[in-house]
């Protein structure tokens, strides 16, 4: 009997996604600016706790050290990167966790300044909630959730002294909902639906890249944008113990691959991770794969690789799990014209992984 009820409320939350994406023929899409180097950081897993006081520890360590890095660098927005509150996403637009959970956390000093561009994750999704927290879009100024995948594309004005007649570089950011894509709703977990492709679903993702690699960009500029694309689970994950589902290691990967999309950013996983992913056919199809799930706390976990350790950095690989209490991070990302940078910061404000003049 309860296995049927989950079958049922499973079935009717599908249709009601469904009928939304059928219905929609464009994906809608935010128009930003920004100066190079096109600067953001990606928080996934932070949403606190669903009793008082609403916040972890951790999680407010981690903000301060946002706030204290936002303040002496030039950061355009905040990507909030799924599960964002704990456990069961928000009853209402309104509900008193927006306050608790995010604003009395987050928006102080140069933060209050800052969007933030909203996915869901699985947990904002249990119960057919996640609705609620694309509504508070209207409520906030700096809550940017217009629906469960959008694009962002940011017209990047490129330092002058380098260029004479080129002055800008477009980015366009995919903002991809991986439980709706896969259908990874907790839910379906045990049933025979989960990590399935949405095909549907898979379908206006690439009608949308078809018509934006159409698009030559502004002011007669012909060069190809720089994408990238951000989701809540992850492609690849170095993880003991935890395997990406099949959907997102081989279609949501192949989609990345076919289009270029050499950068995916994604939580999950309560861990810090980056991994070069490279296709057997040659360094051209590759991918570099982030993992920022550490804003609520760190998993225990070891890798699976480098003798099992807590800690690895190599040059392709880097995986940090949580060796002392109260351990947490983030990500910020700097894009430059032809290459991006990147570095790892937790709850000391130390840069415990980094690198520069990566090639897209």
């Amino acid at each position: 009997m309860i296995l049927n009820d989950v079958r049922v409320a499973a079935i009717e939350l599908l249709i009601c996604l469904l009928v939304a994406v059928v219905a929609r023929a464009k994906m809608v899409n935010i128009n930003i600016k920004a100066r190079e180097p096109f600067s953001f950081i990606a928080l996934g897993d932070w949403g606190g706790r669903d009793t008082a006081p609403f916040v972890t520890s951790v999680q407010l360590l981690v903000a301060k050290q946002m706030q204290k890095y936002a303040e002496h660098r030039n950061v355009s927005f905040v990507a909030a990167l799924g599960d964002n509150f704990y456990f069961n996403g928000v009853d209402s637009p309104n509900d008193k966790r927006f306050r608790l959970t995010y604003e009395n956390v987050y928006l102080k000093h140069r933060l209050r300044h800052l969007k933030w561009y909203v996915i869901a994750g699985n947990h904002d999704h249990r119960k057919n909630r996640s609705g609620n927290q694309i509504a508070h879009s209207k409520l906030s100024s700096q809550w940017v959730f217009p629906d469960l995948f959008y694009t962002i594309t940011v017209r990047v004005k490129l330092r002058s002294s380098r260029h004479l007649h080129k002055h800008y570089k477009l980015v366009r950011i995919l903002m991809i909902d991986t439980t709706v894509l896969c259908t990874l709703y907790d839910e379906l977990y045990e049933t025979d639906m989960f990590d399935k492709l949405d095909d549907m679903y898979y379908r206006q993702l690439l009608d949308e890249l078809d018509e934006s690699f159409d698009d030559v960009g502004d002011d007669g500029d012909e060069n190809r944008p720089i994408y990238l694309a951000m989701g809540h689970h992850p492609i690849h994950t170095n993880m003991m113990h935890r395997n990406a589902s099949s959907c997102m290691r081989t279609d949501l990967k192949a989609l990345l691959l076919q289009y270029n999309i050499t950068i995916y950013i994604s939580g999950h996983d309560h861990t810090l991770q980056y991994s070069y992913l490279s296709e057997s056919r040659g360094d051209d199809e590759h991918v570099h794969s982030f993992v920022s799930g550490a804003g609520a706390g760190l998993y225990r976990v070891p890798s699976k690789t480098s003798g099992n350790s807590f800690f690895v950095n190599q040059t392709d690989t880097f995986y940090w799990s949580e060796k002392k209490a109260r351990d947490g991070g983030f990500l910020v990302m700097d894009l430059y014209e032809n290459h991006f940078e990147f570095r790892f910061i937790n709850t000391d404000g130390l840069t415990i992984y980094s690198r520069n003049k990566v090639k897209y």
